[in-house]
């Protein structure tokens, strides 16, 4: 009673198991990338031998790892999956029935013959539904069909659309064709802000490239970055801009001239449409200001540019 109480636990967690390793894949979170074995007889010799391995208890681990299998190839085809299932089920029974009998063989209490009969006879059944869906032209699926994508990552740089700074005081002037951008907190706030249209692509990591060309100060400063989908309104002024909220990175502006990296985060969300960075000083107590490369700049490294590293199929 005792070991067909553990049988039915066993097999019960082995479904919970398959099932799991089987929606992740359904979902499309394809943890596993690659060719997959598609011989439903191999893969159920497989489950057998391997869930052996400690008197069955082996057995939820390697039907979760066939629940992800057969969740990619429920993409390509859903009845092969579904037979391919049944056939490791019964292959896993198999071994659950046979482990847990030598088990209690070795303590003395259980029947090793009859389980023998019983699990090589559920095993035999289990090869001949996966011998019928092998050679079924109904049922097979190419292996090549199950070759997952590989992807491999690609960067790509894109300039702002536009770009201009705020003046907080000058609030109805606009600074759109300025050759720096300003920012600081000296006679009023300066911000920055950045245009950018972002591809359509997967993105995995963003860091923007700014050039510090001079500084009125010799202070190191804390700057904010933040990003809005909101689109700037044509001469863009103090008075014009708009609520911020999502901050996406933070930086110290040291007192040097050259290049600036500052890397974002967040900006996957915003595949294809059109954003806008928002740089402004942190709450300081110094007074400061220093001056950012724009799109007028004549030199091309001056100029501000967005780094993406991408996915891509390869």
């Amino acid at each position: 009673m005792i070991r067909k109480k553990a049988i039915l636990i066993i097999f019960a967690i082995t479904t919970i198991s398959w099932l799991f390793g089987f929606l992740i894949n359904i979902s499309g979170k394809e943890i596993i990338h690659g060719q997959v074995p598609t011989n439903p007889i191999v893969s159920s010799l497989a489950v057998f031998t391997i869930s052996l391995f400690l008197f069955g208890y082996g057995a939820p681990l390697v039907m979760f790892v066939i629940g992800v299998i057969n969740g990619i190839s429920f993409r390509v085809n859903s009845l092969f999956a579904l037979f391919s299932a049944s056939a490791a089920f019964l292959a896993a029974y198999a071994s659950i029935r046979l482990g847990t009998a030598m088990l209690s063989d070795i303590k003395g209490e259980g029947n090793l013959r009859n389980a023998v009969k019983i699990s090589l006879t559920v095993l035999f059944v289990s090869l001949i539904i996966s011998s019928a869906v092998d050679v079924s032209p109904s049922l097979g699926i190419p292996s090549e069909s199950l070759d997952m994508p590989i992807m491999t990552e690609d960067m790509l740089s894109i300039r702002p659309v536009r770009d201009c700074y705020i003046d907080e005081s000058s609030p109805k002037s606009s600074f759109e064709n300025s050759e720096v951008l300003k920012i600081g907190n000296k006679n009023g706030e300066k911000w920055i802000l950045l245009s950018f249209e972002m591809p359509d692509l997967e993105i995995s990591s963003a860091t923007l490239k700014l050039y510090e060309r001079d500084f009125k100060d010799n202070t190191a400063e804390k700057v904010l970055v933040f990003i809005d989908e909101k689109e700037m309104p044509q001469q863009m002024t103090w008075t014009k801009r708009f609520r911020i909220s999502e901050e996406v990175s933070a930086f110290i502006l040291e007192p040097k001239l050259g290049p600036v990296s500052v890397k974002l985060s967040g900006l996957g969300r915003y595949r294809g449409k059109r954003i806008t960075l928002v740089l402004k000083p942190s709450s300081s107590q110094i007074s400061w200001e220093k001056s950012i490369g724009s799109l007028e700049s004549i030199l091309q490294e001056m100029k501000p540019e967005l780094l993406i590293t991408y996915k891509k199929q390869a």
